[in-house]
C-alpha cells in the first residue's frame, strides 16, 4: 500500500490523509474496513460494495491493461472514505484517442461483456463528503501524470464525483453529458397490480395474448417467493427472448 497524501495546509483537518491502494493484496485486505464503512454511508448501492468491486476486478483485471488506483481517506487510522478508481490503458472510451483513463472499478469492460455498474460514487461518511471531494481533486491534479482522461458513466445527478475539479482546477477540462433511459419495477402484490401499472395499450395487448393462449391450451399464473424459484423462470424468459430476436436477426438483451 502506498501512502501518498497531498500537503495539507494548517487550516485543513490534520488527522485526514489519503492513501493509495494499488495492489490486489491490499485491495483484498480492505474488505472488513470497506464493509464497515459501506454500512455507515448514505451513498451506496450494491455496485459500491467490496464484494461487487473485488469480484469485478477478479473477472476483468486481465481483459485490458489495468491498474488499481483506489484512494482511501483515513481519519487517524480509521477508514472514512473510498474513491474506488482504476486506470485503464488504451483507447479512451467512445473515441480513437490513446491514453490512460481514470474510471470507477466496475466499468470499462469490452462491449460484448458490458455489465453496467450503475450509480457508483465515493463511499464516505456523510460529514466528510466535502473534505473527500477536495482532497481527491487535489490528489488527482497532483498526480495527473498517472492519467490522461477520466470517464464516469451512469451517475446520479448529485454524485460527489461530479463535484471534483471545480473552477479552481482549470487544468482539467470537464464535460457532462446526460443520456440514457432508466426503468424501474414498482412494488406490487399481485398479477392484477402488475397489470394496473401498465399503459392501456400494453394491458390490452397482454389481455389479447392471454385469451389466445387460453384458447390454445392451459394458462396459469405463478408467483415466485425465493431466489431459487425464480432462476428457471428467468432462464426460460432468456430462451424465449433470444429466440424471438434471432427470428428478427437482431441481438437479444440477454446476449
Amino acid at each position: 500500500m502506498s501512502h501518498n497524501a497531498p500537503n495539507l495546509s494548517p487550516s485543513k483537518v490534520q488527522t485526514l490523509s489519503l492513501r493509495l491502494v494499488n495492489s490486489v493484496e491490499d485491495f483484498k485486505s480492505l474488505q472488513s474496513d470497506w464493509d464497515n464503512l459501506y454500512d455507515q454511508c448514505d451513498r451506496n448501492s450494491v455496485f459500491s460494495s467490496w464484494d461487487w468491486a473485488f469480484t469485478w476486478w477478479e473477472v476483468f483485471e486481465d481483459q485490458f491493461e489495468r491498474e488499481l488506483f483506489i484512494l482511501c481517506l483515513y481519519k487517524d487510522d480509521a477508514l472514512v472514505g473510498i474513491a474506488p478508481f482504476q486506470i485503464c490503458k488504451g483507447n479512451f472510451p467512445k473515441s480513437l484517442l490513446q491514453g490512460k483513463t481514470l474510471q470507477f472499478i466496475g466499468n470499462g469492460e469490452a462491449y460484448e461483456d458490458s455489465i453496467v455498474s450503475e450509480f457508483q460514487d465515493f463511499i464516505v461518511l456523510p460529514e466528510l463528503e466535502s473534505e473527500m471531494v477536495s482532497l481527491v481533486s487535489e490528489y488527482l491534479v497532483q498526480h495527473s501524470n498517472k492519467w490522461n482522461f477520466a470517464d464516469f458513466e451512469f451517475l446520479l445527478k448529485d454524485a460527489l464525483i461530479l463535484q471534483c475539479f471545480n473552477k479552481d482546477h482549470r487544468q482539467v477540462a470537464r464535460q457532462k453529458i446526460e443520456y440514457g433511459v432508466r426503468f424501474s419495477i414498482p412494488k406490487m402484490e399481485s398479477y392484477k397490480d402488475y397489470q394496473a401499472q401498465m399503459g392501456n395499450r400494453w394491458r390490452k395487448m397482454l389481455d389479447k395474448k392471454g385469451r389466445k393462449l387460453a384458447r390454445a391450451g392451459e394458462v396459469r399464473t405463478e408467483s415466485t417467493k425465493t431466489l431459487d424459484s425464480i432462476k428457471p423462470t428467468l432462464a426460460q424468459l432468456a430462451d424465449m427472448n433470444c429466440y424471438r430476436w434471432k427470428e428478427r436477426t437482431g441481438r437479444c438483451i440477454f446476449d
